[in-house]
C-alpha cells in the first residue's frame, strides 16, 4: 500500500516504497512536489486543485465549530485557547482542544 503524507499545502514530506511502486517517482523525486504533479493526471489537475483547497478550508470550518461547541459545554481552557491562537497564526485551517480529558 502506497503511503503519501502531505503537509497543508499539499506537498509531499514523505513517500514510501510502494509509492515508488505505484507512481514510478523514486522518495527524493518526489519529497516537496506538489500531489498533483505526481498523482493525478493532468486532465483533471486543476478540478483536483479546487476540491484539496475546499476540502480543506471546510475541514479548518469544522474544527473550529466544534471547538465553540466544547467550550459551551464547559470543556474549554483559556490555555488551549491560546493553544488555538499559536496553532492558527502558524497557519492552521482550524482547531479544536478540550480540557475535558476525552
Amino acid at each position: 500500500m502506497a503511503v503519501i503524507e502531505w503537509d497543508l499545502k499539499t506537498c509531499v514530506i514523505d513517500w514510501n516504497k510502494s509509492a515508488e511502486n505505484i507512481f514510478g517517482y523514486t522518495k527524493e523525486e518526489a519529497l516537496g512536489k506538489h500531489a498533483s504533479e505526481l498523482v493525478v493526471p493532468t486532465f483533471l489537475k486543476e478540478e483536483i486543485d479546487k476540491l484539496w483547497k475546499m476540502l480543506f478550508k471546510n475541514t479548518g470550518e469544522i474544527m473550529d465549530e466544534n471547538h465553540d461547541l466544547l467550550n459551551s459545554i464547559g470543556v474549554g481552557h483559556e490555555e488551549l485557547e491560546k493553544l488555538i491562537e499559536i496553532a492558527k497564526n502558524a497557519g492552521a485551517l482550524g482547531a479544536k482542544l478540550t480540557g475535558g480529558g476525552g
